[in-house]
């Protein structure tokens, strides 16, 4: 599977570059770091850059990042299944920002979904949040460790629902 070319394409907003990031030690010898794939839906290379760089700093966790800059390679990439977490951020080229989310969203199937956004709206991630993403991050907020943390919330609160969901039926 492709990953994510690393660029260092300069700082956007206040995301720390990777060598101003201070991690935490690595997992002892033996204990393996949890591994998940990644789905980055955003248009901004800059940012794709940023995030993809900080991520392969991570020591709690390994990521496999694959990046698409559009709705359409979005929607043939999730056909795949072949990831655990879609990292989304709304305004795409391709479409309308009110209707990304949704579009998103159905064609993901059970993927969690954790928004990336530009603006700072606290009623329209409400409203997401309420439609079915598992968060809702401003994208000049966001740290190493508040992402890693996200993204194993974000999984592991969908593993649980399903799990909740198979024992009903």
């Amino acid at each position: 599977m492709p990953t994510a070319v690393i660029q260092d394409v300069g700082n956007a907003g206040n995301l720390a570059r990777p060598d101003q990031v201070r991690g935490k030690r690595a997992p002892s010898v033996g204990q393996p770091r949890p591994e998940f794939r990644l789905l980055l839906v955003e248009d901004d290379p800059i940012f794709v850059g940023l995030l993809t760089r900080l991520l392969t700093t991570a020591t709690r966790a390994k990521f496999q990042i694959q990046h698409v800059g559009t709705l359409a390679a979005a929607l043939k990439r999730l056909k795949t299944r072949e990831h655990d977490v879609v990292l989304l951020d709304l305004t795409l080229p391709d479409s309308p920002k009110e209707k990304t989310f949704e579009i998103i969203l159905a064609a993901s199937g059970s993927l969690p979904i954790v928004i990336l956004s530009g603006n700072d709206d606290e009623e329209l991630a409400m409203q997401r949040m309420q439609a079915g993403a598992q968060d809702y991050l401003v994208k000049s907020d966001v740290s190493l460790s508040l992402l890693v943390r996200v993204i194993h919330h974000a999984i592991e609160r969908k593993r649980l629902e399903r799990s909740l969901i198979e024992r009903e039926t």
